[in-house]
């Protein structure tokens, strides 16, 4: 079911790729100073292969639980350092408002 543009869901879009961006960024420093940019990538690639190939899978589920839980996942385990980030703090924030639009 195709979800409604609406400012909540776009505010909601806004949110999680707010956070798919700190959290990458936050993996590309710790990897890059435990000198493991191989490990950064296989979390990266392990993340894309679990997105829906399916529009409809776009859905308020998919943004509000889904791709939050799959965004954290990116955090894993580092070796040596762990990570500073609030994403827990941030994920509940980003179970605020009604569903996202597909993105096509």
């Amino acid at each position: 079911m195709v979800q409604p543009h609406t400012e909540d869901n776009l505010n909601q879009l806004e949110r999680i790729v707010e956070l798919f961006i700190l959290t990458v960024g936050e993996q590309v420093h710790i990897h890059r100073d435990q000198d493991d940019m191989d490990g950064l990538q296989e979390k990266l690639v392990a993340f894309a292969r679990e997105l829906p190939t399916n529009g409809a899978a776009y859905n308020k589920d998919f943004y509000h639980e889904s791709l939050p839980a799959m965004i954290t996942l990116i955090k894993g385990s580092n070796t040596d350092k762990p990570s500073e980030s609030t994403s827990e703090d941030d994920t509940e924030q980003n179970n605020d408002g009604d569903n996202i639009s597909e993105q096509s």
